[in-house]
This record gives C-alpha cells, sequence and structure tokens, in this order.
C-alpha cells in the first residue's frame, strides 16, 4: 500500500498548496472517508475518498492524480491574474484556450503590471517557489516617473519598512542608458510590493514588468503569449537554479 501524507496528496491533486492544504485540514475542512482529516495523516490515494468543503461547496478529490501542467504567461496590463473575477475582468485562465484540468497562479501580479506568471496544477512546485522559505527571487523591470537616487538605491538595498515588516531588495541594477530603467529582485510576494516599496521612496511606478520567477523567465516565451514546459523541462530548470534546494523538495515530496 503507497500512502501520502494528506497535505502533499491535496497538493500533488493541484488543487492548491501544501501550506494552504495544511490550513484547510486544521480547519477541519478536509474529509477522509466523511471523517475530519488530521495534520500529518497518510492516506492511500488508491482507496480512501478525499472531499473539501470550502465556500459552501464540496469538491471530492480524483482518486487518479491529474497530469501535471506547466504553463509560462506573458501578462498583459488590463488582465487579472486569478482564475475568476466579480466584475467578469479578464482573467489569466483566459489567455490559454482549451485546458480542462484546473489551473492556478503561482503567486500574483497585479492589474496594472505585465509579465511573467506562472500557471500549473503542480501544489507543490507552487509551494516550492512561493514559500519564503526556499528564497526563490522575482525580478522586475521597472520604468519610474524620474531618475533613480542613489540615495534611494541604497534604502532599497539595506532595507525600508512596510506594513507586513522590514523589507529589502535582493539585488538592484540600474539600466546605463536610461536612469528612470531599473532592474529589482525581492524575495517575498506581497501585495504590489515592488510599487510600496518605490513609493515610500517617492517614486512613482510608470511600468512594471516581472521578467523571472525563480528559474523560470519571460525570456522562454519569446514572443510568443505563453509556452508549455513539460515536468522533465520544469525539474531540470529546478535542479540547475538550485541544486541543494531541489534535493531537499524531492526528498520531502516523498514523504
Amino acid at each position: 500500500m503507497n500512502t501520502i501524507k494528506i497535505h502533499a496528496y491535496i497538493a500533488h491533486s493541484g488543487y492548491t498548496s501544501r501550506r494552504k492544504a495544511e490550513e484547510l485540514v486544521k480547519a477541519k475542512k478536509v474529509f477522509v472517508n466523511n471523517t475530519p482529516a488530521t495534520i500529518g495523516q497518510r492516506i492511500d490515494p488508491s482507496s480512501d475518498a478525499v472531499s473539501i468543503i470550502e465556500k459552501k461547496k464540496t469538491v471530492s478529490l480524483p482518486h487518479q492524480q491529474p497530469k501535471k501542467r506547466y504553463f509560462l504567461v506573458n501578462k498583459p496590463i488590463g488582465v487579472v491574474s486569478t482564475t475568476s473575477d466579480p466584475d467578469n475582468k479578464p482573467t489569466i485562465l483566459s489567455l490559454i484556450p482549451n485546458t480542462v484540468e484546473r489551473l492556478y497562479p503561482v503567486g500574483r501580479l497585479d492589474e496594472e503590471s505585465e509579465g511573467l506568471l506562472i500557471l500549473t496544477n503542480d501544489g507543490s512546485l507552487t509551494h516550492q517557489l512561493t514559500h519564503p522559505s526556499f528564497q526563490y527571487s522575482k525580478s522586475y523591470q521597472v520604468l519610474l516617473e524620474k531618475p533613480l537616487t542613489s540615495y534611494a538605491k541604497k534604502r532599497l538595498l539595506t532595507g525600508i519598512s512596510l506594513k507586513e515588516g522590514r523589507v529589502r531588495a535582493q539585488s538592484l541594477e540600474m539600466d546605463a542608458h536610461d536612469p528612470r530603467v531599473i532592474t529589482i529582485s525581492i524575495s517575498q510576494g506581497w501585495n504590489r510590493q515592488v510599487r510600496r516599496m518605490l513609493g515610500v521612496l517617492g517614486f512613482e511606478v510608470k511600468k512594471l514588468t516581472r521578467i523571472a520567477h525563480g528559474p523560470f523567465t519571460l525570456e522562454q516565451l519569446g514572443n510568443a503569449p505563453y509556452t508549455q514546459l513539460n515536468v522533465n523541462d520544469v525539474r531540470e530548470l529546478m535542479r540547475k537554479s538550485s541544486p541543494e534546494i531541489y534535493a531537499a523538495h524531492i526528498k520531502r515530496s516523498k514523504k
């Protein structure tokens, strides 16, 4: 009998990330054979029935895990990075036609921003790319309304305070030809974080483009609006980017 921890099973199913799965279990919203699941509980995916009650709906997870899908998408301005929108704005899912699997964005990118967004049903990858402990950075090219000063650059690199806490840029480079253009990398995923970091220092963002998230880059799309990667592509990119982190992740995913 091959068993797996309940939160890992939910993540592998593509329903949500490991972290959110653990929260659902703690909130008594996950059931195994109609009995509330417990943290650390192991199940047999071939025989146990797993269901989740959330937002007044009951979702039964399939016994057979869906095929993992990975899409890199170049999100345009005006598209929301959610799977649905109450105001009927175009969503990130509308950019990928003919998909039958439930896909979710890895992190978020605000409506006024553009650039790389990863869509997948692989909860383990989502967890690895978004959990702070893995320290995968997100890089942005930013056009400011005025040139960035050396003082502001120093502040961004040494740390400034936002409502969530103290934060600093992992790296920051200024364009040699246009001092209004910077490339900044961060490890957190706070809402509108780059815009707010610059706003604290008095700099308005005119344009913001995400150019990388971990080992995935906007350049990998070429001129296409999106591209699909297979599981081997993803594993190789993750392995090359951080061999030690990747090895630890593989070991953990087998628990």
